[in-house]
């Protein structure tokens, strides 16, 4: 589930970044597809998604008014309800690979771990290995039935967090509406283009594997197209 990515000031520079990971394959022309003018203007799939009840509701009210001032651009879909079970699928992956790598850590240092970490760890030994191939296994049907949408729509437009950073260094806030693209394994893109409470929050658009040029194309369109 660890997943490379890049942090810029501007979309060009997330672009460049990437560009000069060239371990990746999805990097590859990069930088001229990003920069790019979208052929035809980019439709956007507005899904709010199982998880969406986690959401502040000010960050619910936030995303749905900037989905709806997108116009014809960006269309209200449904989730599929198969899924729903990828949150699941994605939590056996994080906690059996918690318990394969940090297991041995904590059997010597548990008292030096935080409790949710030894929690985690503890969930992972009760997975078997059964369980966890078989969440393995899902991930690329997950993407095809995906690709489904992708092929009507050049991105989807989600929540990239349940609200604003949090107050202070203790929590970085609920990962819940990245876990499912993470588990995907989809190129994710986040632009601070929404305002909850006077404090600056992102939408998240997200693409098909392999397609990291286009979508920060599309983000790099949608950017200007609210400005």
């Amino acid at each position: 589930l660890d997943t490379v990515g890049t942090y810029g000031r501007s979309i060009e520079d997330i672009a460049l970044a990437a560009d000069a990971m060239p371990s990746d394959p999805a990097a590859a022309q990069l930088v001229p597809i990003a920069m790019s003018e979208p052929p035809t203007p980019p439709r956007l799939a507005f899904m709010r998604g199982a998880m969406w009840g986690e959401a502040e509701p000010a960050a619910q009210t936030a995303l749905e008014g900037f989905a709806s001032s997108l116009g014809g651009t960006c269309t209200e879909i449904d989730m599929p309800d198969w899924m729903a079970e990828a949150w699941t699928w994605q939590r056996i992956l994080q906690a059996y690979g918690n318990a394969v790598h940090y297991g041995p850590l904590a059997d010597e240092h548990g008292d030096a771990m935080t409790a949710p970490l030894r929690e985690i760890i503890a969930e992972g030994r009760a997975i078997s290995s059964a369980t966890y191939e078989h969440a393995l296994a899902q991930r690329d049907p997950l993407h095809d039935g995906l690709m489904e949408i992708y092929r009507d729509y050049d991105a989807i437009l989600c929540l990239a967090s349940a609200g604003p950073a949090p107050e202070g260094l203790d929590w970085t806030g609920d990962p819940v509406f990245n876990a499912f693209w993470t588990y995907a394994g989809t190129p994710c893109v986040t632009i601070p283009l929404l305002e909850v409470g006077d404090l600056p929050m992102g939408v998240q658009l997200t693409g098909p594997r392999g397609g990291d040029g286009a979508l920060l194309r599309t983000a790099r369109w949608l950017e200007r197209h609210v400005a």
